[in-house]
């Protein structure tokens, strides 16, 4: 298949060389000049592309050309800028996309869509939806453009990434924080790129995944444990006034033949 893949970062870079290994024609963007070489090293066609509010910099019309598949993979950006609209940027994606060859579309979002509380609710890809916050907001208004586009699209809600360089304990380590007894609603990179390589033959027939790991351990004991296997100082929590939190649940396993979780997180 031809597939593109808008935003080679952490976990987009590492899925479209995956998608390479697997013998698929590959376009990748980046929003750095310096990462261009580094993606054609890789048998990854590459172009720089930046989405802003008012205006697409880069070759965005060449990068969507003959392509089957897009893979939107850019995060909101959000605490970075907290004014930003990411509801305009991808506005002006969508007004590119509607007028190219492109079947179908992968759009990476969040479970921060999904309300907290206490109790602890429980979430499946069927649970009304939640948008207190901004960028919840403005991930739920970017699903309902992305869905809203002729291509058929698979919306994933992606739990907190995890990664052999990337695990949130080490800016934890010896910290005093709140909500210990709320629950972890992690998922490693490399089964969120298992799940999306598994999962392109089933785009038609599952609009929204959740995708997280079916292990939802309290924090205080995850990243205590965590903290002391790998040689850092473990967090405290403080006991205070009432948790707030969410068991995130996904049908990935049972929707996407041959999937299932194999990195623990």
């Amino acid at each position: 298949m031809r597939i593109g893949v808008l935003g080679c970062g952490w976990l987009g870079l590492p899925l479209a060389k995956k998608l390479v290994s697997k013998q698929h024609t590959v376009k990748g963007s980046t929003t750095s000049l310096q990462k261009l070489p580094d993606l054609e090293e890789h048998g990854i066609k590459s172009y720089y592309i930046e989405l802003f509010e008012d205006v697409i910099q880069g070759t965005i019309t060449q990068f969507l050309d003959e392509l089957d598949i897009l893979i939107v993979d850019i995060p909101p950006g959000l605490r970075k800028d907290p004014n930003s609209s990411f509801i305009a940027k991808i506005e002006q994606l969508c007004s590119c996309i509607v007028l190219s060859s492109i079947e179908q579309i992968v759009f990476t979002s969040s479970i921060s869509v999904y309300a907290e509380g206490y109790p602890f609710p429980t979430h499946t890809e069927d649970s009304t939806l939640y948008s207190s916050t901004r960028s919840a907001e403005q991930l739920l208004a970017a699903e309902k453009l992305i869905k809203g586009l002729p291509q058929t699209s698979l919306i994933l809600r992606l739990g907190g990434l995890i990664g052999e360089d990337r695990h949130p304990v080490h800016n934890l380590a010896g910290k005093t924080l709140k909500n210990g007894s709320a629950p972890i609603n992690l998922v490693h990179r490399n089964d969120v790129i298992s799940l999306i390589l598994n999962s392109l033959k089933w785009i038609e027939s599952i609009p929204t995944l959740n995708v997280v790991y079916p292990d939802h351990t309290p924090k205080k004991i995850y990243y205590q444990d965590k903290a002391e296997m790998i040689g850092l100082k473990p967090p405290t929590f403080e006991h205070s006034g009432k948790p707030t939190g969410k068991i995130i649940h996904s049908k990935a396993e049972e929707l996407i033949p041959n999937f299932f979780y194999q990195q623990k997180v």
